[in-house]
C-alpha cells in the first residue's frame, strides 16, 4: 500500500551543516502522551517560539512569544509540561513551562549553550546536552533543574538525547569514532555507551518508538540531504521510510505508535505507519 502523507505546517526550515559539529538546534515536533498536541518551534515572527498545534494542524497557539530564540520543545510523558531551550537570557539555558505556556521556569544557568532538553519517562529527570566542558557532552538532571550530572566524556560532540520509553536507556548522536555522527545507547548513569551504527555518513537525532522496538533517526544522503530511518535497537533492519529531493529530518512517534511527524524543509508531514 502507498504510504499516505498529511500536511501539518508549512514553518520550518532544516539546516544542517555537515562540515562541522552541530551547536544549533533544529526545529522539533513531539506528539505528548496523553493530550493529543504537538510541541514545536516555528519562526513566524523573526525569531523561533514555541507553539503547540492539534494531530491534524489546526490551532498553532504560541507559548512563548518573546523576541529571544526560543527551540526544541519536548512534551513531559503527562501532556502536562513541556521543557525547551532559549537564550533569552544571553546564552541557550534550559527552561520549563506548562502546557499552556504559564509558569516559566529557568532550569540551567551558566556561560555555556546547554539544549535538546528531553524528559525521562516518569518525568523525575531531564537530560539535555552542553558544551560546557569545552566540547558538547551529555548531562543528566533532575526536574527542578537540581543534580546536574556528566554522563559522557571524550573529544567528540555527543548530541541528541533521548530517553528510550522503559527508561532504561538513553540514545544519543556523537563523532567520537571517525567524525561522521553515529548513534550510540547508553545506561541512564552513562555506563554501557554503545555503538548502534556504523556508516560512511551520518546518523542523528534518534529516538525511540513508544514500544521500544525500533528506533528512527536521521540519515544522510548525498549531500545536502537526509531522509528518515528506522532500525532495530541494535542496529539492525536499518530501512528507509522516506524518500524525497527535499531533507526530512528528526521523526516523533504519536503515543500509539501508529503515526510519525518528521520535519522536511518548509513542511511538516505525519506519515501513517499503519
Amino acid at each position: 500500500m502507498k504510504p499516505k502523507f498529511l500536511l501539518l505546517s508549512a514553518i520550518f526550515t532544516l539546516a544542517i551543516s555537515l562540515a562541522g559539529v552541530m551547536l544549533s538546534p533544529l526545529a522539533g515536533a513531539a506528539f505528548p502522551g496523553q493530550n493529543g498536541k504537538i510541541v514545536f518551534h516555528g519562526d513566524t515572527t523573526g525569531n523561533n517560539e514555541i507553539y503547540t498545534m492539534n494531530a491534524d494542524g489546526s490551532g498553532q497557539t504560541n507559548l512563548t512569544n518573546n523576541p529571544a530564540d526560543d527551540s526544541v520543545a519536548n512534551w513531559s510523558s503527562d501532556g502536562t509540561k513541556i521543557v525547551f531551550s532559549s537564550n533569552r537570557d544571553g546564552n541557550f539555558e534550559i527552561y520549563s513551562m506548562n502546557a499552556d505556556g504559564s509558569l516559566l521556569n529557568r532550569l540551567t544557568n551558566n556561560t555555556s549553550a546547554d539544549q535538546y532538553p528531553t524528559w525521562s519517562p516518569d518525568n523525575s529527570k531531564i537530560v539535555f546536552h552542553s558544551i560546557r566542558d569545552g566540547n558538547n557532552e551529555i548531562y543528566s538532571m533532575n526536574a527542578d533543574g537540581t543534580n546536574q550530572t556528566r554522563l559522557t566524556n571524550n573529544a567528540g560532540a555527543d548530541l541528541y538525547p533521548n530517553w528510550s520509553p522503559n527508561g532504561t536507556k538513553i540514545l544519543f548522536s556523537t563523532n567520537r569514532d571517525s567524525g561522521f555522527y553515529e548513534t550510540y545507547s547508553m545506561n541512564i548513569d552513562g555506563t554501557s555507551q554503545t555503538r548502534i551504527t556504523n556508516n560512511t555518513s551520518y546518523d542523528l537525532i534518534p529516538d525511540w518508538s513508544p514500544d521500544g522496538t525500533k528506533i528512527t533517526f536521521s540519515g544522510a544522503l548525498p549531500p545536502p540531504n537526509f531522509a528518515v530511518f528506522t532500525m532495530n535497537p541494535d542496529g539492525t533492519a536499518r530501512t528507509q521510510i522516506t524518500n524525497n529531493t527535499t531533507s526530512d529530518s528528526q521523526s516523533a512517534y504519536s503515543p500509539d505508535g501508529l503515526t510519525l511527524s518528521l520535519l522536511a524543509i518548509e513542511t511538516v508531514i505525519t506519515r501513517f505507519t499503519k
